[in-house]
C-alpha cells in the first residue's frame, strides 16, 4: 500500500499543520486512535473490563492483561491511559522492567516495594511487567512459569514466605513479538518447549490482550495514527507556541507518509529533538539533522538493508497485478528488489520499475538504489537492453557481470565482445556452443544473484525451450535451496514455479516421475560441460533435468533440507496453491511479508 497520497493523508497533514480535526477519532484519556480501528475497539473493551473489575468488592484472583506491540509503539502509554479513569497514581509506582531484574529473588523484592508504594483500599493494586517474554538468565521465556501462581491464586513465595496480591491488575507487555498471535507462533516453533515453558498455561490465565500497531503500522489509517502522535510531539517540542506547530505541509506529508521510524515514537521524538529551527522560521526538511543522525531514527522500513530476489516469467493476464502489488509491499517495507534477466519494454523488471515509481522518495539522501538488475554476458550488450537501461538510470542499479572469461569465449567460439543468441531465429542454424555459452553465463549470474539476496520469491516462469540448461526458475530455486536461502513459491501463476513446487511437496499430494519440469535436451557434450555448473562448497548440484527432479523431491517442504522461510507448512501450501490473479492475492503478499519479518528480524514489524 502506498501512503504517499489519499484523502486520509490529506486530512492528517491538515491536522498536523493547522489543527483541523480529523473525523472518526476515538479517545481514551490522552490516547487517541482511529475509532474504526480494531486497536481502538479492543482498547474500549479492555477499559470496560478494567473498570468493572476495579468496581467489585470481592474478586477471586488478579485480572491479567497482555499488551503487545513493536518497540516504541506506546504500550505503556496505552496502559497508563486505560487505567487513568479509575486510578491516577504514577506509572513508576507500578512498572517493573524484567530485563533489569537479575533473578527471582530480585523480582520478589521489587514487587513488595511496588505493592507497598500503592495505597490500600477498594481500588486494585496495579503492576506493569515490561518485557515479560524475555529470558530469565539463559532460559528463554523463563519468567512465564513464575507468573502462573500469581495470575491464578494471587500470591507468590518470597524468601519462602507467601506474599498476597489481593485485588490486583497485572499487565504484561511483550518485547519479542508485535502481536499475541506472533508471540504464540514463535513459542510454538518447538512444540515440546512450548508446553515445557508453560506458554499455554500463561495464555489461559489472561483475561484480555491488546495489539498496539504504533506509528509504523501498515493499515490504511497509518497517516492518521502518525498525525495524532506527531502533532502532540510538535507541541511538546515547541511548548507555549501561540500559533499552530511551525511545520510545513511538505515536511509533514513526508513524515506521515514516507519515513519508517526505527524505534517507533521514540525515533519521531528524537528527530524533533535534534532539529534546529531558528525563531520565526517554519520547520522544513532542511532543518532536520544531518544524514548520519537521521539514519539513527529513519530508514526505508523494517526490511531496509535486505535484498529480496524476485523471479517471474510473465504471463501478463496472471502476474502483472500480483507482481506490482508485491513490489510495492516489499519496497514499502524497505527491502531492495533484485532481478536477474533482461530489462526490456514490457518485461518483468519493467513492471517492477513502474510499481517502484509509486513508492515515496527517501527522507534520507542515499546512494543505493531500491532495484538491482543482474545481467550476464552477453545480455548487457543487447542493443534493446542498452536502450532501456539509458531510460532507467537512477532507478536501477545495473550489475553487469562478466560471466564468461576471454578463454571460454574463444573455446566456445562466441563473439569476444558482442551480442549473440543462444538459439537461432528465423531459420538461423542452431549452434550448440552458443547455447552452452549462454547456459554457463546464466548459471553464474543466477548463482551471484542468489548469493547476494536474503530470500527468493518466484512465480510463473517458462517450462519449455530455454537459453539455459533448464528453466531459469528451477535453476534459481535449486541454487537458493543449496545455499539455504528462504524461498517462497507462488504456484497459482502456473509455469515452472508450479512444477518446481509440486516436486517440493507444496501441492495437494506427493508427486514423482518425469511429469514435472520439461527436459529441454542437452546444451553441450559431457566433456564441454564438465565442471562448468559446479558451485564450490555446495556439493554435487544436479546437472540434468532428471537429477534436478530427484534433488528437489529429496528436499520437500516436510524434510529437514527445506530452508526455513518463516512460514509453516500450511502457510507455504496456501500461498503456493492460491489461484492467481485473485481478489485475495493481498493475503498472499501479506503472508510472504510476515514470513520475511519473522525470519529476518529479531522483533517483528
Amino acid at each position: 500500500m502506498s501512503y504517499s497520497s489519499g484523502a486520509l493523508l490529506d486530512q492528517a497533514v491538515e491536522y498536523v499543520t493547522v489543527g483541523r480535526p480529523i473525523l472518526g477519532i476515538g479517545r481514551i484519556g490522552k490516547l487517541q486512535l482511529p475509532s474504526s480501528s480494531a486497536e481502538f475497539q479492543r482498547c474500549k473493551e479492555i477499559k470496560g473490563i478494567l473498570e468493572d473489575y476495579s468496581s467489585r468488592t470481592e474478586v477471586p484472583r488478579p485480572l491479567s492483561i497482555a499488551v503487545f506491540g513493536p518497540p516504541g509503539s506506546g504500550k505503556s502509554f496505552c496502559v497508563e491511559n486505560l487505567i487513568s479513569s479509575f486510578d491516577t497514581r504514577p506509572m513508576k509506582e507500578r512498572t517493573i522492567n524484567l530485563s533489569q531484574v537479575p533473578d527471582l529473588e530480585g523480582l520478589g523484592s521489587m514487587i513488595r516495594a511496588k505493592l507497598k508504594a500503592q495505597e490500600e483500599g477498594s481500588q486494585a493494586k496495579i503492576l506493569f511487567f515490561d518485557e515479560f517474554d524475555g529470558p530469565l538468565g539463559a532460559e528463554a521465556l523463563g519468567w512465564l512459569r513464575w507468573f502462573l501462581a500469581p495470575m491464578q491464586d494471587g500470591e507468590f513465595l518470597d524468601e519462602g514466605k507467601p506474599v498476597t496480591f489481593g485485588k490486583a491488575i497485572l499487565f504484561f507487555a511483550g518485547g519479542t513479538a508485535p502481536t499475541l498471535e506472533e508471540f504464540e507462533r514463535r513459542a510454538k516453533s518447538n512444540e515440546r518447549e512450548y508446553r515445557e515453558k508453560k506458554v499455554p498455561d500463561f495464555i489461559s490465565r489472561l483475561r484480555g490482550f491488546i495489539d498496539i500497531q504504533g506509528v509504523n503500522g501498515t493499515d490504511e489509517a497509518r497517516p492518521v495514527r502518525r498525525a495524532l502522535v506527531l502533532r502532540h510531539q510538535l507541541q511538546k517540542r515547541w511548548p507555549g507556541n501561540t500559533a499552530e506547530p511551525p511545520i510545513s505541509a511538505e515536511l509533514a506529508r513526508k513524515l506521515l507518509a514516507t519515513a519508517h521510524f526505527v524505534h517507533g515514537v521514540r525515533s519521531m521524538e528524537a528527530l524533533l529533538d535534534t532539529s534546529i529551527v531558528p525563531a520565526g522560521e517554519t520547520f522544513e526538511e532542511k532543518h532536520l539533522p544531518s544524514t548520519e543522525l537521521r539514519r539513527l531514527h529513519i530508514s526505508r522500513g523494517p526490511l531496509d538493508g535486505r535484498a529480496i530476489g524476485v523471479s517471474a516469467g510473465l504471463d501478463e493476464k496472471k502476474t502483472w497485478v500480483l507482481l506490482e502489488e508485491l513490489t510495492q509491499a516489499l519496497l514499502g517495507s524497505g527491502a531492495t528488489i533484485a532481478y536477474g534477466g533482461d530489462f526490456i519494454p514490457g518485461g518483468t523488471l519493467d513492471h517492477v520499475v513502474a510499481a517502484a515509481n509509486e513508492v515515496p522518495d527517501d527522507l534520507i539522501e542515499r546512494d543505493d538504489s531500491r532495484l538491482r538488475n543482474y545481467l550476464c554476458y552477453p545480455s548487457h550488450l543487447n542493443p534493446d537492453v542498452q536502450d532501456h537501461h539509458r531510460m532507467a538510470q537512477g532507478y536501477v542499479d545495473f550489475r553487469k557481470l562478466e560471466t564468461l572469461s576471454e578463454g571460454e569465449r574463444r573455446e566456445l567460439g562466441v563473439p569476444p565482445c558482442g551480442w549473440f543468441r543462444a538459439r537461432g531465429k528465423d531459420g538461423e542454424p542452431y549452434d550448440p556452443k552458443h547455447h552452452l555459452g549462454w547456459a554457463i553465463s546464466l548459471f553464474r549470474m543466477r548463482a551471484r544473484l542468489v548469493m547476494d539476496v536474503d530470500a527468493l520469491i518466484v512465480m510463473g516462469g517458462k517450462d519449455e525451450e530455454s537459453w539455459g540448461r533448464f528453466s531459469g526458475i528451477a535453476e534459481e530455486v535449486m541454487l537458493a535451496m543449496a545455499m539455504k536461502k528462504p524461498v517462497y513459491l507462488l504456484g497459482g501463476c502456473g509455469g515452472a514455479t508450479e512444477a518446481v513446487g509440486r516436486l517440493l511437496g507444496l501441492g495437494e499430494s506427493v508427486v514423482y516421475g518425469d511429469g514435472y519440469l520439461r527436459d529441454p535436451g542437452p546444451v553441450g557434450d559431457e566433456k564441454a560441460m564438465a565442471g562448468r555448473f559446479d558451485l564450490p562448497g555446495y556439493g554435487d548440484l544436479p546437472q540434468s533435468i532428471a537429477a534436478l527432479r530427484k534433488w528437489l523431491q529429496e528436499r520437500s517442504v516436510w524434510t529437514p533440507y527445506w530452508p526455513e522461510n518463516g512460514l509453516n507448512l500450511e502457510e507455504n501450501r496456501r500461498i503456493f496453491g492460491m489461484p492467481l490473479p485473485n481478489p485475495a492475492q493481498k493475503e498472499c503478499v501479506d503472508t510472504i511479508l510476515s514470513g520475511l519479518m519473522r525470519l529476518l528480524l529479531l522483533v517483528g514489524c
